[in-house]
């Protein structure tokens, strides 16, 4: 029995996430079902993310998608954290 095809995508991150995860960016290898939401626990279960995914927004290819969009090869997704400011 063969494995699902993977392919890759392109993670950024920001902020307290990019503190987590001590990178700007990398690539991560997903399979066909990979969703937003499915990657980013992944992720969260990997790095110790402080945020869950209903605090974030979720960019995919630099516009805003839903969590349960699915992902393919070369996307580029973005997690994005709430900012503060005044």
């Amino acid at each position: 029995m063969s494995s699902a095809p993977q392919s890759t995508v392109q993670v950024l991150y920001f902020a307290a996430l990019q503190e987590a995860a001590g990178c700007t960016a990398e690539a991560v290898t997903i399979d066909a079902e990979t969703t937003g939401r499915s990657l980013y626990q992944t992720l969260a279960c990997r790095y110790d993310f402080p945020l869950a995914c209903d605090q974030l927004r979720l960019a995919v290819n630099q516009k805003f998608a839903d969590f349960d969009r699915p992902l393919q090869a070369g996307d580029e997704v973005a997690f994005i954290p709430p900012v503060a400011g005044g």
